[in-house]
């Protein structure tokens, strides 16, 4: 099991196997110290005890907040909160080691969901002398275990990602009624000042930094050698709703501009490719350039640009990207069909762009992405998203499209849905113009015609 990956997993299926997620959300606090930290994957063994990684790897815990604020949008279920899970037990990494591999146990210690979510974030909530999240000894990119290998190494991308799941779980405390008002409070203070000091450590011009190396110098600029734009912190400046508009829209266009290849298909994970710089961002660097996350497409980051694209309100651009990610779409392009040669049904976790290799597809089965693909075209495109107790319409849709049909049966409600183009925007449902975009979840039958004009789509 992988702690983030089986997370992300089963919550993107959160609309079709709710159970399957809850279950999965017990067995990663199982994983989880009492410290607040997890094991970065592990093996089941025979009986009880099971054998994995401790690492300082600094994103890990925080899919498990992630994946309970996916959850309780979807079902609305607060029982989840209540369950006590115990915890792993196993000894701590001595100073100065990153990861061990370990026996571990299950700890006479236990705590509800709710207070293992509150452990994660706040061992995540650590901060380096710019005021922003510190590496560890790696962040979503695995490769990047060099970066904070000292312990003063920080991520903008997750300090992003932890103001992001903040400002979510202050929702889940406030409809949960737990937590406190200081506590709420803490929150929502935190997650803004990460977000300020983004903007006012990590605005590198025409777009934002990647990370801080230990002595202080920057990854992810323009004055860098290798590695100048990186786009995990140029998404997550619009998925995690950071305030100065201009700057996440001259990111994104920074994006398009440095890290997509329309020809070929291709969104970047960042480039120019490590390889002989000064920099040693860590075993990332040992990749030929142009493999995996060394300046490939990294998959699962390429779908996140193309939803922070859409959540921008740039309908063609998102939808454009979109297409160009779904594999099959690969095939209807000669170019791209001869050099990719991997199966149009599979979403590939990686193409490369290394120039003896360039549009060639690698890992061709990869869950991951596949499932941000799936959440990023119902609710960004299609713009179909359960909020607790109710669906929310919000389509992004290109100007090719006339409209679309949808039908969901959830919790003993049935909605039909046909979106169409109209002079006038509204939603109707059974015959009834509503206030707002949204239909509740209350076990009856909503037939739903929602009426979109061109000015409808959202801005940054």
């Amino acid at each position: 099991w992988g702690f983030r990956d089986q997370l992300q997993d089963t919550a993107n299926l959160a609309l079709l196997s709710p159970r399957l997620l809850k279950t999965h959300i017990c067995r990663a606090c199982a994983s989880q110290f009492p410290e607040g930290d997890v094991l970065h994957w592990w093996h089941n063994l025979p009986g009880d005890g099971k054998k994995g990684v401790r690492t300082r790897y600094s994103d890990d815990l925080l899919w498990l907040v992630y994946a309970v604020c996916e959850y309780l949008e979807k079902t609305d279920d607060y029982s989840i909160l209540d369950i006590s899970v115990p915890f792993a037990s196993a000894a701590t990494l001595k100073e100065g080691e990153q990861e061990a591999y370990l026996t571990v146990s299950q700890s006479k210690e236990k705590d509800t969901v709710f207070n293992h979510c509150i452990r994660s974030i706040e061992k995540a909530y650590r901060l380096g002398t710019h005021g922003l999240v510190l590496m560890g000894c790696g962040d979503w990119n695995d490769g990047y275990n060099k970066v904070g290998i000292f312990g003063k190494g920080e991520s903008v991308w997750l300090t992003q990602f932890l103001a992001y799941l903040m400002k979510r779980f202050c929702v889940v405390c406030e409809r949960y009624g737990a937590g406190g008002k200081e506590y709420l409070e803490n929150l929502k203070s935190n997650a803004a000042k990460l977000l300020a000091a983004v903007d006012e450590q990590a605005w590198d011009g025409e777009w934002y930094l990647r990370a801080y190396f230990d002595d202080g110098s920057r990854m992810g600029s323009s004055t860098s050698e290798e590695c100048k734009i990186d786009s995990l912190p140029q998404s997550f400046s619009v998925i995690s709703d950071m305030d100065n508009r201009e700057r996440k829209k001259r990111a994104l266009k920074s994006v398009e501009q440095y890290l997509v290849d329309w020809e070929y298909g291709i969104i970047k994970l960042f480039s120019p490719s490590f390889a002989e710089s000064e920099q040693e961002p860590g075993y990332v660097k040992a990749y030929p350039r142009g493999l995996r996350e060394n300046g490939g497409q990294y998959t699962h980051a390429a779908v996140w640009y193309a939803m922070a694209v859409l959540l921008s309100g740039d309908t063609e651009t998102g939808s454009r990207l979109l297409q160009i990610l779904n594999p099959a779409s690969r095939y209807q392009n000669e170019i791209q069909k001869n050099a990719y040669q991997l199966e149009p049904y599979y979403m590939a976790a990686d193409i490369y762009t290394n120039p003896n290799a360039y549009g060639r597809g690698g890992w061709s089965m990869y869950t991951g992405a596949a499932g941000w693909y799936y959440k990023t075209a119902v609710e960004c495109l299609l713009g179909i998203r359960v909020l607790f107790d109710k669906v929310v319409l919000s389509p992004s849709l290109p100007k090719e499209w006339d409209g679309f049909s949808a039908m969901l049966k959830l919790r003993s409600t049935t909605i039909d849905i046909t979106v169409q183009r109209s002079a006038h925007a509204g939603l109707y449902d059974n015959g009834i113009v509503q206030q707002d975009n949204s239909i509740p979840l209350d076990g009856g039958r909503h037939q739903i015609l929602l009426n979109l004009c061109d000015a409808h789509n959202p801005e940054l």
